[in-house]
């Protein structure tokens, strides 16, 4: 949904210059589509991301082996091991678990800037 509203948004005038220039589809894509794209791409990307790296029930349906599970997956595991919770371990775990996220999304800000920002500037010129 994200891109395809994007891909809305793009002018239509830039289609049209494109195919003025003798450019055919693959070229409006390659040229034009795609560069612009970038930001919702990584956007997209990103959440998807996220979403499968925090997944739970997903893989506790579809793995029986524990030396298979993802990280939130074998966090749980690893608590329920113990008669009494070791919190400590199971804190350091979390923040070893988020230390991924957190390094992406902070490399990836920058896009996902970039893609608020054209989407605001594509409402604005609507109205």
């Amino acid at each position: 949904m994200l891109l395809r509203q994007f891909y809305t948004g793009i002018p239509r005038e830039l289609e049209d210059a494109v195919k003025m220039d003798g450019g055919g589809r693959w070229t409006i894509y390659s040229r034009v589509a795609l560069p612009l794209s970038l930001p919702p791409l990584i956007t997209a990307l990103l959440l998807e991301f996220i979403g499968r790296w925090n997944d739970f029930f997903g893989p506790l349906l579809y793995l029986h082996e524990e030396r298979l599970y993802p990280f939130a997956l074998g966090l749980t595991s690893f608590t329920s091991q113990y008669g009494a919770t070791p919190w400590p371990l199971v804190m350091a775990a979390s923040t070893v678990e988020t230390l991924p996220l957190l390094l992406i999304y902070f490399f990836a800000q920058t896009f996902m800037v970039k893609d608020l920002a054209v989407h605001a500037l594509t409402r604005s010129e609507r109205r």
